[in-house]
């Protein structure tokens, strides 16, 4: 089971700083922290800052600058492989959202700073056709003002798209 948690508080309020210390107390402590941040340069800065302050505790980052990384998909996957103690580790959101293997997910723990950016959206106005359509699919609120349409049945979804007429 996952259990997310979040914060909002003003710009300049000390968000990451409390993420580099709550990381550092979870490092100390055997586990395996992941940031994922917007920016290389953030990370940088994210970096110099951790290695500043706790000298002693396990911190690396990889993302696209980083000398020795090639392939920042499979560098994170070789590192988690073998990644045995506590440790801090920073990476992008962009390499965050592309690294398709992770391994030994369940013991690490994510902490995103700051929002991600937003990869898709879109609003579809089915003015003639959603009364073909939507009975086709099932609708799951998100929130008061939004909802996702998930694949209803899958025969009925078939039947359209054959669309005899």
């Amino acid at each position: 089971m996952n259990t997310f948690y979040g914060v909002s508080a003003p710009l300049g309020s000390g968000k990451t700083t409390a993420a580099l210390d709550y990381s550092r107390q979870q490092a100390m402590a055997g586990q395996k922290i992941v940031i994922a941040q917007p920016s290389i340069n953030l990370i940088k800065q994210s970096m110099e800052q951790f290695r500043e302050h706790w000298p002693n505790v396990p911190v690396q980052a990889i993302h696209s600058e980083c000398g020795s990384v090639g392939n920042v998909g499979k560098a994170l996957a070789d590192h988690t492989r073998a990644s045995s103690s506590g440790e801090v580790l920073f990476i992008t959101h962009s390499a965050l959202t592309q690294c398709p293997y992770w391994d030994r997910r369940s013991e690490w723990h994510l902490i995103i700073d700051e929002a991600p950016q937003v990869f898709f959206s879109s609003e579809i106005t089915l003015p003639a056709t959603y009364k073909i359509l939507l009975p086709a699919l099932d609708i799951v609120p998100s929130n008061i003002r939004y909802s996702h349409l998930k694949r209803g049945k899958a025969s009925l979804l078939e039947e359209i798209a054959v669309n005899k007429d």
